[in-house]
């Protein structure tokens, strides 16, 4: 059978069609969910926001705790907002529901990957896809490696919340009548993402001004004040936030002059244009994972850009193909003024890219390279390098490719011989994505030791959590100091967050006894097992130093002074 002769067109109310969406909707969310809870994102980053939930939950407020060498048992508290308080809070709410800071975080990615996956659903619904486009779609969620393993829990989140508005944004315009619930809803759902991200503070004005060109391209003024409602909505609480829960403006400059409305700054900022020529080919990773061909290409500079042009290639010819199907092959003012959904879709999606890019880009240009050791850039990285940026414009991709593969099923598409070639880019990508996914669970399954999985590789330190937590309920009121070696500090974030603990980063200092307290306090020392120094045993003997458990090359120590 030849590509020219396919065509699908299955009712809705068969009963293929409902047991084929039962299926694939299930396994969904069920490899999705599995996918969240195998590798947890307990550390780095977010383990400085669930610092900031225990010590509001230990009735500190949304603070960093610090311990000074000249007095380890006393705590001060202080306010440093490297990140948005959002996140925070949800932990401080889903930790009264578990119990768990760490089942807090995990709950978290879950909750985000839910309402990332029935969002696309209801923007499904909105765009009228049939029940088996809409099983496709989840089969390619359920099994794809893209976007979820470049995606962190806020970007789970955030896009979920998007994808929530953008589906009420279509809804209102496809009514006659106002909605005024849909307006505050739609006003909420911005603002919560202001609140788990910097970035998306810009975000807040993309829908408003959509509504106020919608209701000019349809001459009605009902559009227009949604716009101003929805706007009001989104930025006087966003405003409100900030201004209680300040950026720190040497962490997000760019976030902090434009809620200030301070454009001063922005103009006075040195401009790193090599950053922009690592822009990401974020159009190919809506559809294929490219890391792992990434982390093995040689390390040769040729090779490297030739990777590179190939990727920028093919994504630039994807988003070629869908700005042209969906812009110039449609009446999409036609469209727009008949309240068509796919046409109000398409459109809602240009102010997307624009914004967002534009953000990322300015993000990139005013703010220098950050160092990391990725062996195919030579000078850092940089914002516009980071998929995980892009997560809207992404899935917006992903929809836009489904709508056309619905219409290259019914042979509807602009250009005959098109429709194979997109049902046939569906079922190379739908191959490579089930042939990764089962290469990856083989590798976790056959790995004794199970490191293809963060949880399996921070379960030693979370058993240190749980073992500091034991001991501030049975010490309550003394401090708890944890200090790591440098060679053993790479997984310890778990331990930040502990119960009454604080980490302290003068390792030398408190192993060479140069510290003072005038309380009783704790100390556990977490140290190289094969590799003690002198200074390190002379620590252990003259403070009497209790071996608590080891793992690997790794040993913990407990200290109690008077």
């Amino acid at each position: 059978m030849s590509f020219k002769n396919i065509s699908c067109n299955i009712p809705d109310d068969s009963r293929f069609a409902t047991i084929l969406f039962i299926l694939s909707f299930s396994l969904a969310l069920i490899l999705r969910s599995a996918f969240e809870i195998s590798y947890p994102q307990i550390n780095g980053d977010y383990a400085h926001l669930a610092l900031k939930a225990k010590n509001f939950i230990e009735g500190h407020g949304f603070t960093y705790g610090r311990v000074s060498l000249q007095n380890i048992s006393d705590v001060k508290y202080e306010t440093w907002n490297l990140w948005p308080n959002g996140f925070s809070m949800l932990i401080v709410l889903l930790y009264y529901f578990t119990g768990s800071l760490i089942n807090a975080m995990v709950l978290s990615q879950m909750a985000g990957v839910i309402l990332l996956i029935f969002g696309l659903l209801r923007v499904c619904k909105a765009l009228q896809l049939n029940k088996l486009t809409q099983s496709l779609f989840l089969l390619f969620t359920a099994f794809t490696a893209t976007p979820y393993t470049y995606l962190e829990t806020t970007d789970l989140l955030t896009a979920g919340l998007f994808l929530w508005a953008i589906t009420l944004t279509i809804e209102l315009c496809t009514n006659e009548k106002r909605s005024l619930w849909k307006e505050a809803v739609i006003g909420i759902l911005l603002f919560l993402s202001a609140t788990l991200r910097y970035a998306c503070i810009s975000n807040i004005v993309i829908i408003p001004c959509f509504f106020m060109f919608f209701s000019w391209i349809k001459k009605d003024r009902k559009t227009f004040f949604s716009g101003i409602a929805i706007m009001a909505y989104a930025a006087i609480p966003t405003f409100i936030f900030y201004s209680i829960y300040t950026i720190l403006p040497s962490r997000s400059s760019i976030a902090n002059d434009l809620i200030h409305l301070r454009f001063s700054g922005l103009i006075d900022s040195t401009v790193y244009w090599s950053s922009l020529k690592w822009f990401d080919a974020f159009p190919l990773k809506a559809f294929f994972c490219t890391l792992p061909l990434e982390f093995r290409l040689p390390h040769d500079l040729f090779v490297t850009k030739a990777a590179r042009l190939l990727e920028d290639g093919i994504a630039l010819l994807i988003l070629s193909y869908l700005g042209w199907y969906f812009f110039r092959k449609r009446s999409w003012v036609k469209g727009l003024k008949e309240n068509n959904p796919v046409d109000i879709f398409a459109l809602l999606s240009i102010p997307f890219f624009i914004v967002i890019i534009a953000t990322i880009s300015l993000q990139s240009l005013t703010m220098p390279l950050e160092q990391y050791h990725i062996p195919w850039m030579s000078a850092g990285m940089t914002a516009v390098f980071i998929t995980r940026y892009f997560v809207v414009p992404l899935l917006i991709i992903q929809v836009l490719f489904f709508l056309l593969l619905q219409d290259a099923l019914k042979r509807k598409t602009a250009i005959k011989y098109m429709h194979g070639i997109v049902v046939a880019w569906f079922i190379l990508f739908m191959s490579i994505n089930i042939v990764h996914c089962a290469y990856s669970i083989y590798q976790y399954r056959a790995d004794k030791k199970n490191n293809y999985s963060y949880w399996n590789k921070g379960k030693y330190m979370i058993g240190i959590h749980e073992t500091l937590n034991q001991d501030a309920k049975k010490n309550p009121g003394v401090n708890i100091v944890f200090v790591t070696s440098a060679e053993a500090r790479s997984v310890c974030d778990p331990t930040i967050y502990s119960w009454s603990t604080n980490m302290v980063f003068q390792y030398d200092s408190i192993i060479g006894g140069k510290f003072q307290h005038t309380k009783p306090v704790i100390v556990y020392t977490l140290m190289q097992r094969n590799s003690l120094s002198g200074v390190e045993e002379e620590f252990i003997s003259n403070f009497k130093a209790q071996k608590i458990s080891e793992n690997d090359d790794k040993v913990l120590y407990r200290t109690y002074m008077e």
